[in-house]
């Protein structure tokens, strides 16, 4: 018999985790569930663990990378950086697969208190950002992880006014424009794409009416926004016009091409885990106007490409198209209020965010990826839900 204060130890660390997430501190949060992970290990005398549709998908990337670390040559940094990332995984994936299966209605505290995180790293940015004049950042994320951790909370405050009635509506309406201005003066174009295509699925999906309601609101809360900024006015439609000019992408362009000749020399496995801005320096083109170090590819995909080679590549593909699918499942299978909306929201929150690492390669760190497979495990109970365990024996917790 599982006493019924362990559940709410795991309900308190997965809150804190995202509440410390977007300013990220989200570290201190997976501290909180490997502890709590450890107590109930202690006293159900099992690792706990959630059947899941994505567990496969899971342990063939994990095995990847595990390949990839074994014949890197930066071994030992490779290695333990797969360690690090199997247990964040285990902890951020895993305790949130759990807790969401056990209880569906955890979906929404969980959306409110990442929510309410971002206001808090929102507010601080926006502050930074008056008082040094550089674009809006938090000492941990800098400006675009902070782009990263503002644009999925945005979706997600989108889909608590989708929910939410009365009050509640306008306190979460409130939130999301608060979002979108500390969004918008981070400056970083890869999230405004992410934050646009996520809400616009959420609205699609949503309905018409919702549809041609969000555009006019987003429509007159830019144009407002716009005419509020006023200095930074011609700043920020220069950074939106340049996210379709070549010549002013031309830095990332060269990361693409050294990822490239990195996949091209190690096409199998890869670098390892984590190695690419030790690998960056031997590919990088004499003209290339980055400085070092490069951690990452600027494109998340590119860089598991250059990491993990086609094993790597492949693998990580193949949970980021399960997940998606498996959401797309979870959502035309639920048809009844508010289900369907946040089947909805939170698909679409984990689209937009990989739309913005099409550009960057914020989640590819321990801090902020944890996010991301939080995502990840939503999905797939939902997937899971409606379509049923997978098949195989191992235990469910």
């Amino acid at each position: 018999m599982r006493p019924g204060w362990l559940d709410r130890l795991r309900r308190g660390s997965l809150l804190a985790t995202v509440l410390l997430y977007s300013a990220g501190y989200g570290v201190w949060g997976l501290l909180l569930l490997l502890v709590t992970t450890i107590i109930e290990a202690g006293i159900t005398r099992r690792l706990p663990w959630t059947r899941n549709r994505l567990d496969l998908f899971l342990a063939a990337f994990l095995g990847a990378f595990l390949i990839s670390g074994l014949f890197s040559p930066y071994r030992p940094l490779a290695v333990g950086l797969i360690g690090l990332g199997s247990l964040t995984i285990y902890l951020a994936f895993g305790a949130t697969a759990t807790m969401v299966t056990r209880d569906p209605s955890f979906l929404r505290p969980l959306a409110i208190a990442w929510v309410a995180g971002a206001l808090g790293a929102g507010l601080w940015g926006v502050m930074l950002h008056r008082t040094t004049g550089q674009p809006a950042f938090t000492p941990v994320l800098g400006q675009n992880a902070l782009g990263t951790t503002l644009l999925i909370a945005t979706i997600l405050a989108l889909g608590l006014v989708l929910e939410l009635r009365g009050r509640r509506r306008y306190l979460a309406a409130a939130t999301g424009i608060a979002l979108l201005t500390g969004l918008v003066l981070t400056y970083t174009r890869g999230a405004w794409l992410g934050a646009l295509v996520g809400g616009a699925l959420v609205l699609g999906l949503s309905g018409v009416r919702r549809l041609v309601v969000g555009i006019m609101a987003v429509t007159l809360i830019v144009v407002l926004s716009l005419a509020i900024f006023g200095s930074e006015r011609g700043a920020l439609i220069s950074r939106a016009a340049s996210i379709a000019d070549l010549s002013a992408n031309k830095a990332r362009l060269y990361i693409i091409r050294a990822s490239l000749a990195i996949f091209i020399t190690h096409p199998l496995s890869g670098t390892g885990l984590g190695t690419f801005s030790l690998a960056y320096p031997a590919f990088r083109l004499p003209d290339d106007p980055n400085t070092l170090p490069m951690p990452f590819a600027h494109n998340i995909f590119a860089n598991m490409a250059a990491e993990g080679g086609v094993v790597g590549f492949t693998t990580f593909g193949a949970i980021v198209v399960a997940g998606i699918l498996g959401g797309w499942r979870w959502y035309h299978a639920v048809r009844r209020e508010p289900q369907h909306t946040t089947a909805a929201v939170y698909l679409s929150t984990f689209i937009g965010a990989i739309v913005h690492q099409l550009f960057d390669g914020t989640l590819l760190s321990i801090h902020l990826g944890l996010g991301m497979w939080m995502l990840l495990a939503v999905l797939g109970v939902g997937w899971t839900r409606v379509s049923g365990p997978p098949q195989g024996r191992w235990t469910s917790v």
